[in-house]
């Protein structure tokens, strides 16, 4: 098979947040990074959390498949799912400082090898072929979008921190995620409060997310 037939559309968005990703990380001064970025993590702790979007790619492909998780259908059900099983606001915190640390003394080369890890994983793929995470199996292609959303998020988080603007490859990649996180939205009121924030009509709640 040759190669562009192996591309889809999800693997060409996450190639796009990888690129993104770099060059915002490019930008950090390395006398920084035990600056506060986001919540309680410095800018180290959430780079090394940005990382875990590449490294969970090749991590899940080589998981053995036990046989006993759910099969995942959607990016939605696997944010879904991690929501109820992952999401504990402590090991989420520790699990980010952890690989922050694990970045070693030259981050943004540890960072630029994730990349280049998680963009050979994909390029030795199937199409169909199945990552099974924490909380379920799924088709790589499927669950490439949740690490682009990953990717698109943390890019803006650490920009932001940096001061410094949002790269034009990151267009595709952040307008797939806010389509990804619309579908998150649960029942009428939060998405009553979505659609008044993005037509100004009021803004939203400190607090509320999709995640």
């Amino acid at each position: 098979m040759v190669l562009e037939e192996k591309i889809s559309s999800e693997r060409r968005l996450f190639e796009e947040a990888i690129e993104g990703c770099l060059e915002v990380v490019s930008q950090i001064d390395d006398a920084k990074w035990d600056e506060p970025a986001l919540g309680a993590w410095d800018l180290r702790s959430l780079l090394g959390h940005t990382g875990r979007a590449m490294s969970t790619v090749e991590a899940y492909l080589l998981q053995f498949d036990a046989g006993i998780l759910p099969w995942l259908k959607s990016p939605s059900d696997y944010f879904r799912a991690a929501k109820v099983g992952l999401s504990d606001p402590q090991a989420v915190l520790e699990r980010g400082k952890a690989a922050g640390l694990a970045l070693g003394d030259n981050p943004k080369g540890a960072i630029i090898e994730l990349a280049e890890r998680g963009r050979a994983a994909i390029l030795g793929a199937e199409p169909d072929a199945i990552v099974t995470t924490p909380v379920g199996k799924m088709r790589l292609d499927d669950y490439l979008p949740t690490r682009t959303f990953e990717l698109a998020v943390h890019s803006i988080d650490i920009a932001a921190v940096l001061n410094v603007e949002i790269p034009k490859v990151l267009e595709q990649p952040i307008y797939s995620s806010l389509e990804l996180a619309i579908r998150l939205l649960d029942g009428l009121d939060s998405t009553v409060i979505v659609l008044s924030a993005i037509t100004g009509r009021r803004g939203v709640e400190k607090g509320f997310s999709v995640l």
